[in-house]
């Protein structure tokens, strides 16, 4: 397919700007050849009973049609500006890398009203979903898709969950050769505990008690307190971030107060303007961060743990 590995929204704005160019360059023949017949008048006198008039009118019929042209024109800007938001949206939106080649390929597709979501071509409804306050893949709308449609779309969803156990395994491994001493016990269960075949377990959301079992107890500090279960929304994974991160602020030297709160001032100073979604899982991906930091500085074996009864 023609200029398929162009970015989502790219060829709808190359159209656009095509329909600009032509418009434009019309409006600017009509404006000229109106200059010019209001020069051939050449101070002909236009009170003449017999083609005044008509020369008033003729000019007046070029006016309106040089008015038309231009308020299509503005539509056009506008819709061009439309477009690049939508763009910009789907560009801010963070996806796995190892998808961006699929999409290049035209292997998959991305809807920019919700770029977290992801079509297989050919396959009506069903759509891959992307968790990022999860880190991981769902599904939804397979209800009533069946045969070969079925089929690709397993096959595109069980490649794209080994891709993500793929790069969340080299990820591992870098982490374990760049910071050994911190590579504890319980992450080395979680590592071998990973399911070989992504088949096993096909096609089931992640539930908050499944994907516990498949994350680091880091990653689980940061998404649950009281009870151990993190919430299902994002705005309550959101709610749950900042508690811990104001719970994680208290227990702070006063420097390591003050530079928190000059980072906070920045992600607000960034974000500010964009769209409530892309605001929402900034802040979502700040508190992550900063409260993930704090922990892995602080961590300590579970010898150490046992020896002293005290966790740091």
């Amino acid at each position: 397919m023609e200029n398929e590995s162009k970015p989502a929204g790219s060829k709808r704005m190359e159209i656009l700007q095509q329909s600009l160019a032509k418009k434009q360059t019309a409006f600017d023949n009509k404006l000229q050849a109106h200059f010019d017949d209001v020069q051939s008048a050449n101070g002909q006198p236009l009170n003449d009973k017999r083609n005044g008039q008509a020369t008033m009118n003729r000019w007046e019929r070029q006016n309106e049609s040089l008015r038309t042209l231009q308020k299509s024109i503005e539509k056009t800007e506008a819709a061009i500006e439309r477009e690049q938001r939508k763009i910009d949206h789907v560009a801010r939106t963070p996806i796995p890398e190892f998808l961006k080649p699929m999409l290049e390929a035209g292997e998959i597709t991305q809807w920019r009203k919700y770029p977290n979501r992801f079509f297989v071509p050919g396959v009506e409804k069903a759509r891959i979903v992307w968790h990022e306050d999860k880190q991981e893949f769902g599904y939804s709308h397979l209800q009533g898709v069946k045969g070969e449609q079925y089929a690709k779309f397993r096959d595109t969803y069980n490649h794209i969950r080994t891709l993500h156990k793929q790069e969340r395994e080299k990820t591992l491994k870098t982490n374990s050769m760049e910071n050994p001493a911190q590579d504890t016990v319980a992450d080395k269960a979680w590592q071998s505990a990973s399911p070989d075949n992504v088949s096993d377990g096909l096609f089931t959301e992640p539930s908050e008690k499944s994907l516990s079992s498949s994350m680091r107890p880091s990653e689980i500090a940061q998404t649950a307190f009281s009870n151990g279960e993190a919430e299902q929304s994002t705005q309550g994974s959101l709610n749950v971030l900042k508690h811990l991160y104001l719970m994680q602020t208290a227990t702070l030297s006063t420097a390591d107060k003050q530079h928190r709160t000059v980072l906070e001032h920045a992600l607000e100073k960034t974000i500010s303007g964009l769209p409530a979604d892309v605001q929402l899982q900034a802040r979502i991906n700040f508190y992550r961060s900063q409260t993930q930091a704090v922990a892995n500085k602080y961590e300590t074996t579970p010898e150490r743990q046992t020896e002293t009864g005290i966790e740091r």
